[in-house]
């Protein structure tokens, strides 16, 4: 017979603190633009459409909320979606069977504005180990997290395994990328996290962000200055001449 337990309030705090909403000026395009939101757990979809909140009146963030509790299980998801654009999320997963539990997160973005250059993301998975530990590996293809732009490999999350065969919190990832691409106004952001979660009341706290930038640098005053002056002396040669 199955114990029954809780996720850590240590963990819920943990994971709960890291999620925070950015706004923007609304655009009539990023009202239309809803975010795609897909929840797997052991392989069986959980996502609640009801639970995807549209942006505030001024805002342009999508808000994804959702807490599952099942006898195999318990799971609490809190996503912030903007289309131009970032993703943050977090969500905590406690195991309560024997069994290996396979963990799906899927978020797919369509992009309002840019172009930018720049694709961003950090990732951070945090377990706290049953009686007998815990162990995390990666699903599918070595990866934990991964993020694409039109469905194009862009941002490989961290791979590998980890474990402990006791009792207690461990961080397993913490990773920080950026990547230079071009990145089109109309492009998709598509962000996988995916991995197996084994060890009976082993819980695991994942928190995340991705985000596409402008990182094209400004340039100096002193360059602006050369450049005004050159021009300047082009116009006066021709006036001269």
């Amino acid at each position: 017979m199955l114990a029954s337990f809780a996720i850590p309030k240590a963990a819920v705090a943990c994971f709960s603190a890291a999620i925070f909403f950015l706004t923007a000026p609304v655009s009539q395009a990023s009202l239309l633009l809803e975010p795609a939101v897909d929840i797997l757990v052991a392989s069986q979809p959980v996502t609640a459409p009801e639970n995807l909140i549209p942006p505030l009146p001024g805002q342009s963030v999508w808000r994804y909320s959702q807490k599952i509790d099942t006898p195999e299980y318990s799971l609490e998801v809190e996503a912030a979606v903007d289309p131009d654009p970032f993703l943050t999320y977090g969500f905590s997963v406690m195991n309560l069977s024997n069994q290996p539990l396979d963990v799906f997160k899927h978020y797919s973005i369509q992009l309002d504005g840019g172009p930018w250059n720049a694709v961003t993301a950090t990732l951070s998975i945090a377990s706290v180990g049953g009686q007998s530990g815990f162990f995390i590996s990666p699903a599918q293809d070595g990866v934990v997290r991964q993020a694409s732009v039109d469905a194009k490999d862009r941002q490989v999350g961290v791979g590998g395994d980890c474990s402990s065969a006791r009792a207690g919190a461990v961080a397993c990832y913490s990773v920080s990328t950026s990547q230079s691409v071009a990145v089109q106004s109309d492009s998709t952001l598509d962000v996988y996290v995916h991995f197996i979660l084994a060890g009976l009341g082993s819980a695991a706290t994942v928190n995340g962000r991705v985000e596409i930038l402008d990182l094209t640098p400004a340039p100096e005053p002193g360059t602006l200055f050369l450049a005004g002056l050159a021009l300047l002396s082009v116009a006066l040669l021709r006036r001269s001449i």
